[in-house]
């Protein structure tokens, strides 16, 4: 026989070995070069593209499925993952955590957001008061400059 008569189910992980065989317009089309864990044959898959899919391009053949196929839609994979899910005590303490750190990130960039907000509210306040006394020397300095104006043109004319 060509290749391996064992089913090999999608989203199991292999060591497999990447390369570039081609193009589809301007996307890559990839061979993934790998070997059965059961009988050891090799296997290639590539990546399709313009259907959005994979092809076994050698050592074995494509499980035929559905076009309307779903993982979702695969009861039985959703349920096996369920139990592994609540069996595993450690993936469960780890999802709190990230649960937990997400949140904690979470509150620390509200907390941020809202002392810039304090901070941008006190900056218009700061710019409004500079801009007044500026204002104010302003029309100090004319009218200094007035001032020395009629006292130079006093001094001339004494």
């Amino acid at each position: 026989h060509d290749g391996t008569e064992h089913i090999i189910n999608q989203g199991i992980r292999y060591n497999a070995v990447k390369k570039k065989v081609g193009m589809y317009y301007s996307t890559p089309v990839f061979s993934f070069t790998m070997t059965c864990f059961d009988c050891g044959n090799t296997i290639v898959i590539e990546t399709d593209p313009a259907n959005f899919d994979f092809r076994v391009a050698s050592g074995g053949r494509f499980k035929a499925r559905p076009k309307n196929w779903r993982p979702q839609d695969n009861a039985e994979a959703i349920i096996k993952d369920d139990m592994m899910e609540r069996d595993d005590v450690m993936g469960a303490i780890l999802k709190d955590s990230k649960k937990r750190s997400q949140a904690s990130a979470l509150d620390r960039l509200i907390d941020e957001k809202e002392c810039l907000q304090d901070d941008h509210a006190l900056a218009r306040s700061l710019r409004k008061q500079f801009k007044s006394r500026r204002a104010r020397r302003e029309d100090l300095y004319e009218g200094l400059g007035a001032l020395k104006s009629v006292a130079m043109a006093r001094n001339l004319l004494d």
